[in-house]
């Protein structure tokens, strides 16, 4: 093989393999309380507190206070909260059900508004003791990643 050729193919190869990671534009979002129109009290503040959390802990937005500071505004209204079995013992117990949330979630960028209907599915093994408070966190937590997600997809 000739020299050439092997000079050739290493540099191509060493220029290759320097990727660059970008961080995203930051943007400025304001997050306003859900209003909940389900029998599952305090799900609102769940959501509306996982929500800011993600949206701190990741990259990509910066939460605000204040409204007129925001580039986007987002809210929305707790529509669904639901349960069901998903698997029963051979006594009949349910051993672990599904939770299901549903959010009309608005979205506000330079004066326009935009709908998503978010749906987000959340299993719950129940062999051990149920705890209602970490069962809002941990589904609270996945709606605020599926916000955070779609909010990075449309408006980053």
């Amino acid at each position: 093989m000739p020299k050439w050729f092997l000079l050739l193919f290493s540099l191509i190869l060493l220029s290759g393999c320097s990727y660059t990671l970008v961080k995203p534009s930051s943007q400025n979002v304001y997050v306003k309380i859900f209003t909940n129109n389900t029998l599952q009290p305090k799900i609102e503040s769940y959501v509306y507190a996982e929500t800011k959390q993600v949206l701190v802990e990741r990259e990509g937005f910066n939460l605000v206070n204040n409204p007129q500071k925001a580039d986007i505004i987002i809210g929305g209204t707790i529509i669904k909260f639901t349960t069901n079995p998903d698997f029963f013992s051979s006594s009949g117990e349910i051993e672990m059900a599904s939770y299901t949330v549903k959010i009309n979630l608005i979205i506000e960028k330079n004066h326009k508004i935009t709908r998503q209907l978010i749906t987000t599915d959340f299993h719950l093994p129940l062999i051990q003791n149920f705890n209602l408070e970490l069962l809002l966190t941990q589904i609270s937590k996945k709606v605020a990643n599926n916000i955070y997600f779609l909010l990075l997809k449309n408006y980053d």
